[in-house]
This record gives C-alpha cells, sequence and structure tokens, in this order.
C-alpha cells in the first residue's frame, strides 16, 4: 500500500476532524466526567494566563522545544535577521510578541481556538457565582491580548458578548457590556503595565500596524489566480503566479475562506461551508433548546478565524470539548422536557381513573 495514503489517513486534518466528530457524536459521556472536565479547564485557563505573564519577561519559557531547538534568545534574533522571509516567518511572528502561552505545544493556532473554546465553554454553564465569570474572563483576556494576535482578541471579545446577544434587553445588555469591558480592560491594562508590558508598543506595533495591508492583498491576488481553476482549485498547492503576485509581502492569500476557494475551487468551497454552516445551524438549534450556548459561540468564533487567517481543521480538541458538552446538556435538557411530559401525562391518567 501507498506509504502516503497510509500516512494521510493518520495525518490529514480533514480525516481527522472526521474521525473527532464521529467519536464525540457517537459517545455519551458521564456527567461526573463533565464535572471534572469543567475542573480541569478552569485549572488551565488560570494557568494559561500565568504562562502569557510570565512569557512578557521569558519569551522562550515553555516555548523553548517548539520554537528555538536549542537557541538562545539572542541567537534566535541573529537567526531571524540574517536569513529571509519564508525561512523565519514563524520565529518572525514569536520575536514580534506573539506569546502563545501553555498552547505553544499544539500549535500556532491553538491559543486563539482551544483557548478560546474553553472560555466559552466556561462562561455558559449557569452558576450564581459572578466573580466566577469574572475570573473567567480576566483569565481568558490576559492570554488573548498578551497573544498579540488581533484575531484572537476579536474572538475573546465575541464569545464575552455572549450575554449580550441571549438577554431579553438588547439595548440594556450592550449597555452593560460596554460599561463592564471598559472596566475589566482597564483592569487588564493597569495589571499589564503594573508586571512590565509595554503597553504603548503594544498599541503601536500590534493594534495599528499595518498587517492588515496582506488582507487588501488577499483579495487582490484572488482575484487574478482563482479564475484559473474556479471548478477544483489548486489542489491545495500554490502555484507559480500567487506566489509571483504576493511578491514576499505576505507567505500566503491570507483571507481563509478565499484561500478555501483558491484551493479546493467552487466544488470544495460549497462543500466545505455547507458542512460548518450546517455544523453551527445544528448547534445554535440544540443551544436555543438547552440554552447553553458555550459550544455555539465556540464554533461560531472558530468560523470567524477564516476571514483572516486559513484554518479548515476542527481537529482542536477546545472544539471537540465544544461539541461533547453542547451535545450534553442537549440530552440533559431532553431528559428533563420527557420526565416533565411523562409526570403530566401520568397525572391525567391518574385523574381520568377518578
Amino acid at each position: 500500500m501507498d506509504e502516503g495514503l497510509v500516512k494521510a489517513l493518520y495525518s490529514n486534518s480533514i480525516l481527522l476532524t472526521f474521525y473527532g466528530l464521529f467519536i464525540v457524536e457517537n459517545t455519551v459521556f458521564p456527567k461526573y466526567w463533565l464535572r471534572i472536565g469543567v475542573k480541569i479547564l478552569s485549572v488551565s485557563l488560570f494557568f494559561a494566563a500565568i504562562v502569557s505573564i510570565i512569557q512578557i519577561k521569558d519569551p522562550l519559557f515553555f516555548a523553548r522545544n517548539i520554537y528555538v531547538k536549542g537557541l538562545t534568545f539572542e541567537q534566535l534574533v541573529e537567526y531571524y535577521n540574517s536569513h529571509g522571509y519564508e525561512s523565519t516567518a514563524r520565529i518572525r511572528r514569536f520575536l514580534t510578541g506573539y506569546r502563545n502561552s501553555i498552547f505553544s505545544y499544539i500549535n500556532l493556532a491553538s491559543v486563539g481556538i482551544d483557548g478560546i473554546a474553553i472560555f466559552s465553554l466556561l462562561i455558559a454553564i449557569k452558576t450564581k457565582s459572578k466573580l466566577r465569570i469574572l475570573f473567567f474572563v480576566i483569565f481568558a483576556g490576559l492570554v488573548s491580548f498578551l497573544s498579540s494576535s488581533r484575531w484572537i482578541m476579536l474572538n475573546f471579545l465575541i464569545v464575552a458578548s455572549q450575554s449580550v446577544w441571549l438577554s431579553k434587553n438588547k439595548v440594556s445588555g450592550i449597555l452593560q457590556f460596554v460599561v463592564y469591558s471598559l472596566g475589566i480592560l482597564t483592569l487588564l491594562f493597569i495589571s499589564l503595565y503594573a508586571i512590565g508590558f509595554d503597553i504603548e508598543s503594544f498599541i503601536e506595533n500590534r493594534l495599528m500596524s499595518k498587517s492588515a495591508d496582506t488582507r487588501f492583498l488577499a483579495f487582490e491576488v484572488f482575484d487574478r489566480v482563482f479564475p484559473e481553476n474556479p471548478i477544483f482549485g489548486t489542489g491545495g498547492t500554490d502555484t507559480e503566479l500567487m506566489v509571483e503576485l504576493l511578491g514576499g509581502q505576505s507567505s500566503q492569500i491570507h483571507v481563509g475562506y478565499l484561500k478555501l476557494f483558491y484551493y479546493y475551487g467552487l466544488i470544495g468551497g460549497v462543500l466545505y461551508l455547507g458542512f460548518l454552516g450546517t455544523l453551527l445551524i445544528r448547534l445554535w438549534k440544540m443551544a436555543k433548546a438547552s440554552n447553553y450556548w458555550g459550544g455555539f459561540f465556540a464554533l461560531f468564533a472558530f468560523a470567524m478565524i477564516n476571514l483572516t487567517l486559513f484554518e479548515l481543521s476542527l481537529f482542536y480538541y477546545g472544539l471537540m470539548l465544544a461539541i461533547i458538552f453542547a451535545n450534553h446538556f442537549y440530552r440533559e435538557e431532553k431528559q428533563n422536557v420527557n420526565m416533565v411530559q411523562a409526570n403530566q401525562a401520568s397525572k391525567k391518567s391518574l385523574i381520568a381513573k377518578i
């Protein structure tokens, strides 16, 4: 058998997504497992915030193996300055302030996918303790803003705002969210300033940076290269024309949904969007029935990623957990409804006999 085919069966991200979804959709997890899971996720979010803070002073903390392979920070800088963009793109992000917290050993996107999914799962669980929710928001906020990635900050705000869109009075909900957000962000920035974080540099070099230009470039390049293979795409390969048009300004078409259609054409693009849209609708319906929105917002945040990045795989433990939790609360609500209906039917039967 072809070794390439065998390797694809256990390493292809799309196939891994299928395997993961097949397992979580066909497995019922005991309630006490999920309770233990909530405690573990709470602790992991806390440690993620701590590690992100430590990485302000020690960028190589918890990132040595994946990034540097024994090099010191100074040697990394020297390597970065003496090599071209293609060979240093990954290190370039690291040296310019990107922090991946405890997620460094998974991949570069995990901090924004798994981290935000965990945050979404935790704040959606009904609790009378507002202080507990506040801690989750602060921990997730630290991880998100210290990551220095704008898409992660945006997804943090999207997930944090879920209570606004679920409130009956949207105007009041929005006003409360704005007030709370300003208060929490002020607290975060004061805390970061106190521990030595360069806020001025962060605002100037990250929030106000011109990296958004690569997104505009993506539309220009896509307009030129897509007509070459509009039906089936390039099969996941970059053509010479695309590389030439990018001209070293970017390593790829930096808008995920555009790259999706460039790689896989109209057929592949429509199939994937159909799959993602159907899954979102399903989670929305389940959330509406169970009133647990953690799973839906975790996947919605993932869908937002491809407005700026390129990531098609759902094979992330945060997203798999999002579906597990959504399924659990939906099943629990159905059982409660069935129990109530059974009790009502029993009472009616008893009354009829009397």
